[in-house]
């Protein structure tokens, strides 16, 4: 008998089972100010320690077609528990060498603990890769200041900027055309400045060219002193496109940076932290190499606080995240006392919701969406009548599907993954078994 060849045709005009197609909605402009190339579509907040935020950002142009992964620590360098230190390969930089962003803070951690001013409670919750270096021996090109000991100096390439931390714990971004002087304590060397006085530098102006597009890490302060690392995901369309050095700047500045300079990117982005509850130092950024590489120097953000076991509040996940009507979402919790770390949960928690018409919560924290509602859920965790944690996701019918690829050639009973994604104002929608009609037809 021959074998017929089958085609199958995915007949685009499929029915969302939600909404009619004329009822998708228009996609609202973010928040980076007027004239600006990207928006940031949503923002996933996560505690880390004592002065110390992660916010997990999505972004996209105006017209939703370079999709980009975003996450940003914030460190409160007033916080007396804070402490920004350079990182390098077994926390020394006497011997050249590399080593994964999470075995550099390992071996750091290790060393501040016996380290005056740090001690015992010292702990890595955040890093991230920082300067360029030759590859074959991992010397650092720019400077690299440790615990005060200038292990590199300057290269004096006028366009390239260096991250300082002074002895009275402000940090500054300075051209390398700046010595570096007797009270910096740690440095880190970075390439193109990105933002000078408020101003994209020249050095940034590569415009939005996809040639230009990676995945990149950089650092920047703001107007107050705050210090903020960044890590934008790339090589891994649609997720994440990546950024140019002039997208990198803006985005830095719609943050509130004054000053900021692009540090290593490519396979060697990577970002840590340790999100609060948890004991571990974890790679949050979706890796364009699909591992951890190895690097020459990091950033690594030390909390010196305390942890004490008491239960001050409890980490509630998942949190930001987008669902279809009717869907039912799981939600947890952690306990975290006062300086971010584990916690037994007491008893008597209870889970309740602040809009009783998003649906309902069970015991366990089960949410089950009303069909009929769309919104913002604002889901809390209570003991007796104060609120201990909450968490808040979307309910969105989706207004637009995507596949990963343009088409699909199947063998003989072959089974493959469509790739189908589904979107509401450019975010990512979790939708459910029901949600989608499928009309196939066959071809001989």
């Amino acid at each position: 008998m021959k074998r017929k060849a089958l085609s199958l045709l995915l007949v685009l005009a499929m029915v969302l089972t939600l909404l009619p197609m004329a009822a998708f909605a228009e996609v609202n402009v973010g928040d980076l100010g007027e004239g600006s190339y990207n928006q940031i579509l949503s923002k996933t907040e996560y505690g880390v320690a004592p002065g110390i935020t992660e916010t997990d950002i999505v972004i996209n142009n105006k017209q939703l077609t370079e999709q980009n992964m975003g996450y940003v620590m914030e460190i409160d360098m007033t916080n007396p528990n804070v402490h920004v230190v350079a990182g390098y390969k077994d926390y020394q930089g006497e011997t050249w060498g590399m080593q994964t962003v999470r075995d550099q803070a390992a071996k750091a951690e290790a060393a501040l603990k016996q380290t005056a001013g740090f001690g015992a409670d010292t702990k890595i919750v955040g890093a991230i890769n920082a300067n360029f270096f030759n590859m074959a021996t991992g010397e650092p090109l720019g400077p690299l200041v440790m615990n005060g000991k200038i292990c590199h100096n300057i290269d004096n390439n006028h366009e390239y900027g260096y991250f300082a931390v002074f002895e009275d714990g402000h940090a500054e971004i300075l051209r390398d055309d700046v010595p570096i002087s007797a009270d910096v304590v740690e440095a880190m060397g970075g390439a193109n400045m990105l933002l000078e006085d408020g101003n994209i530098c020249a050095s940034a102006m590569d415009g939005h060219a996809q040639g230009s597009r990676n995945p990149r890490s950089a650092v920047g302060i703001k107007a107050d002193g705050t210090v903020v690392l960044y890590e934008v995901d790339g090589r891994q369309a649609p997720m994440s496109v990546g950024m140019t050095c002039n997208e990198m700047a803006e985005i830095l500045k719609g943050m509130g940076c004054v000053d900021a300079v692009l540090l290593d990117g490519g396979g060697s982005s990577t970002f840590c932290t340790r999100r609060e509850g948890s004991d571990t130092l974890e790679v949050q950024n979706s890796l364009s190499d699909g591992n951890e590489r190895t690097v020459s120097g990091t950033i690594l953000i030390a909390s010196t606080a305390a942890a004490d076991g008491e239960f001050a509040r409890a980490a509630v996940t998942p949190r930001g995240k987008y669902y279809t009507p009717g869907s039912q979402i799981q939600f947890n919790a952690k306990g975290v006392d006062a300086a971010g770390y584990k916690a037994d949960l007491p008893q008597g928690l209870v889970w309740a919701l602040a809009d009783d018409a998003a649906g309902t919560i069970d015991a366990n924290g089960l949410f089950t969406a009303a069909a009929d509602f769309t919104g913002e859920v604002l889901v809390q965790l209570k003991l007796g009548a104060r609120v201990v944690g909450s968490a808040t996701v979307q309910i969105q019918k989706p207004d637009k599907l995507e596949f990963a690829n343009d088409g699909l050639n199947l063998k003989y009973n072959e089974v493959k993954d469509l790739g189908l994604s589904a979107k509401y104002k450019g975010n990512e929608v979790i939708y459910k078994v029901g949600d989608i009609d499928w009309d196939v037809s066959k071809e001989t």
